[in-house]
C-alpha cells in the first residue's frame, strides 16, 4: 500500500470515489476489500497527515501557476472546493482520505458500498461536472 504518492496530484478527482476512513484498520480493511473485488492498485490514491494534505493541495498554493487557476476556476462551484477543504482538514487530524477511480456506475456504486461498509464517511463521487454526495455519515 503506498500512502501520499506525490504524483497522484491532479487539480481534480476526476471520475473518483473519495472517502475519509478515521483509522489506519479502517483504511487497511477497506484497501484490501477493494483489491478483493478487482480494483487494481494503481486506481487506488491514499493520503494522509500533513504530507497527504500538501499533496491535495485543495487551495492549488503548493502545485505551481495552473494549479492555482484551476482552483480559481473551480470557485464557481465552490462546493468541491469546500469538500476537499473538508477532507485536508481530515487528513490534518489523522484521518485517511481514499480516491478511487470509478470510470462506471457499477464500478461507482461498488466502490462506495465498499468504503461505507469498512467505515468511511464523506464519501463523494466527483465526475467531470459534477460531486455526488453518495455517503455523508
Amino acid at each position: 500500500m503506498i500512502v501520499n504518492n506525490a504524483n497522484s496530484f491532479s487539480t481534480y478527482p476526476t471520475n473518483r470515489v473519495c472517502g475519509i476512513f478515521d483509522n489506519s484498520m479502517d483504511a487497511r480493511s477497506a484497501l484490501d476489500a477493494l483489491l478483493e473485488q478487482g480494483i487494481v492498485e494503481k486506481n487506488i490514491d491514499i493520503f494522509h497527515g500533513a504530507e497527504g494534505s500538501d499533496i491535495l493541495d485543495a487551495g492549488g498554493e503548493r502545485h505551481g501557476l495552473a494549479a492555482k487557476i484551476a482552483t480559481q476556476l473551480r470557485a464557481y462551484g465552490d462546493m468541491e472546493n469546500g469538500i476537499l477543504r473538508s477532507y485536508e482538514e481530515a487528513m490534518l487530524h489523522g484521518s485517511y482520505l481514499f480516491e478511487v477511480k470509478a470510470e462506471t456506475d457499477e464500478i461507482k456504486e461498488s466502490v462506495e458500498q465498499i468504503l461505507s461498509r469498512h467505515g468511511a464517511h464523506s464519501i463523494n463521487y466527483f465526475g467531470p461536472w459534477y460531486v455526488e454526495a453518495m455517503h455523508e455519515a
